[in-house]
């Protein structure tokens, strides 16, 4: 059986959230396919004339090295780059442009953009999760189409098994405005969506860890003067309580900077939930026209969406999301992958 490594930014398991979530399914997905897929441990010492391939989530600084250090033993490199950026390819190109004229006088200033561009740039596949992100990174590292595979983010089918009852036992017969993020991570953007809800009567339920910084604290002081909006702390993945909160909201709300395209958003989907989110990253390439799109930035698009939602009769994508965005299918995909690249 051909031995692969996964490997993750290290601070990604101590933040948790999309991404250690993608890397930690598509591993266990894997793990019905003819692939060892093992979770790299930087406290261990590999053999690497037995490693087929190793497969980076996240094209960063963190994992810029393990990039270089892989190609330097000719072991085939996949990359899963989780990259979007609300700058227009050209600019990321001109800045890049810009830091190699600047690096000429001082070799110590890099471009974030630098490291993507470099890991991609050694890979032999790169796997983004959407079709714009496809298309940003081709004409950011100026790499060909055809090393580029789209394989998308999933969700577990048992969410859609889910019932509104335990939720609802516990915090009253309501369907809620939901939503399912870390409060004091800006690119969340729960300020905003807090600053969205404070003045309707619908109640809010908020899902997540708070941080303990400037930003958290600002939420928290606008959810102890709105006695409808309640921040629950946060709830691990495989929580049924999470599942019950997903099929009992009205409404599922993740208007964040960008997302590709949010894994909370997808599996409230999968339980009927209608979704407000932003257009930003790659939501429209899983969502299409069966979201309600809103300008992060402005509180009042945040609000107006999720009234039209509140409003509007309740349309399902689950049958839609269950059909194309599951973690097996992620694992099938990604198995694929590894055969086309290995033999």
């Amino acid at each position: 059986m051909k031995k692969i490594l996964a490997v993750l930014p290290v601070v990604s398991g101590a933040v948790g959230g999309g991404l250690y979530h993608q890397a930690r399914e598509t591993v266990a997905a894997l793990s019905t396919s003819e692939y060892s897929v093992e979770p790299y441990n930087p406290w261990k010492q590999y053999d690497w004339e037995s490693i087929s391939a190793v497969h980076i989530f996240c094209a960063n600084r963190e994992t810029y090295d393990m990039a270089l250090f892989v190609r330097s033993r000719n072991i085939p490199l996949v990359v899963s780059p989780v990259f979007f950026s609300l700058h227009p390819a050209w600019l990321i190109q001109a800045e890049l442009l810009g830091t190699r004229l600047i690096q000429k006088i001082s070799s110590g200033v890099v471009s974030s953009f630098f490291f993507l561009k470099e890991i991609c740039r050694m890979a032999d596949a790169i796997l983004p999760n959407t079709d714009e992100e496809a298309r940003l990174i081709a004409k950011i590292c100026a790499i060909s189409h055809e090393r580029i595979r789209i394989v998308p983010n999933g969700v577990s089918p048992h969410f859609s098994h889910a019932t509104p009852e335990l939720f609802q036992q516990k915090y009253g017969m309501i369907e809620p405005i939901l939503s399912v993020g870390n409060i004091g991570y800006v690119r969340k953007n729960m300020l905003n969506l807090l600053k969205a809800v404070a003045p309707l009567s619908h109640p809010v339920y908020i899902i997540g860890p708070i941080y303990h910084n400037a930003y958290g604290k600002a939420c928290q002081e606008i959810a102890q003067n709105a006695p409808h909006i309640n921040l629950l702390g946060p709830l691990d993945n495989s929580d049924p309580l999470l599942a019950s909160a997903y099929a009992a909201a009205r409404v599922f709300a993740l208007p964040s900077a960008l997302e590709t395209p949010g894994i909370a958003s997808l599996e409230a989907a999968s339980t009927g939930a209608t979704i407000v989110t932003t257009p930003y990253g790659g939501t429209r390439y899983y969502f299409g026209e069966g979201a309600y799109y809103c300008n992060p930035r402005s509180i009042r698009s945040i609000r107006t969406a999720i009234e039209q939602a509140l409003r509007s009769p309740k349309a399902s994508m689950a049958d839609t999301i269950l059909s194309r965005f599951t973690w097996e299918q992620v694992g099938r995909e990604t198995a694929a992958l590894y055969g086309d690249l290995l033999g």
